[in-house]
Formats: C-alpha cells, sequence, structure tokens
C-alpha cells in the first residue's frame, strides 16, 4: 500500500512539475519591487546614455562614441546587475520544475521497485 502511495506522489510530483511554468506565479521569484527597481534602472541608463537632449531625429550611437562617465557607468552597471538577477530568477522558476519532475520520476520509480520488493518477498 505504501508504495502505491509513493507511485502517486511521483505522479503528482511529474505533472506538477510539467504544469509549472503555468500553474507558479512569476511574482514566486521576481516581486514587483524588483520590477520597478529593474525599470528604473533602464530609465537611468537610457538617461545617462542619451543625456537630457532632444530626441527626435536623434539616432543614439550612431555617431562616434559617447564619453563614459561616472554616472553612466553607475547606471550601466545597476542595470547590467539587475538584468542578471532577473535572469537567475528566470532560471530559478524554470529549474525548479525540472527538478520537480526528476522528484517525481524517482519517486515513481521508487515506489514501483518497492512494490516488486514486497511481490517477490510475501
Amino acid at each position: 500500500m505504501l508504495a502505491f502511495a509513493v507511485v502517486a506522489c511521483g505522479l503528482v510530483a511529474v505533472v506538477g512539475g510539467v504544469l509549472w511554468k503555468s500553474l507558479a506565479p512569476v511574482s514566486l521569484v521576481w516581486t514587483d519591487e524588483q520590477a520597478a527597481e529593474l525599470a528604473a534602472a533602464d530609465v537611468a541608463r537610457h538617461a545617462a546614455q542619451s543625456g537630457t537632449h532632444d530626441h527626435a531625429g536623434h539616432d543614439h550611437g550612431a555617431s562616434g562614441s559617447v564619453d563614459q562617465t561616472p554616472d553612466r557607468a553607475a547606471a550601466e552597471e545597476r542595470f547590467n546587475r539587475l538584468s542578471g538577477e532577473l535572469d537567475a530568477a528566470r532560471q530559478l522558476r524554470d529549474d525548479l520544475g525540472l527538478r520537480l519532475i526528476q522528484i517525481g520520476f524517482a519517486l515513481t520509480a521508487a515506489g514501483g521497485l518497492g512494490y516488486l520488493a514486497t511481490q517477490r518477498h510475501p
């Protein structure tokens, strides 16, 4: 009876892992505050890159290189750091579903082997 329960738990874990991306909210790994901070960092980075000029008819970066100012470097570093955190959060979310599937397969196999072991030695 225990073997059937372990197999059932394993199957539930596999199904949960497969459906993980659609069931797990993004807020599980990335909060609204983090999203707002990334958006603010992107705005600050753009402002540092382009300055406070009129954007009409201007192609950023098309004419020569822009000097790297401390503000621009700091804004770029902050944006890159937060973008890296977002990438890591996305990867964690993907990995959790995969791990759940792996655990489910392991439980299903263990339950099946347990059932077979009890059938050979009553």
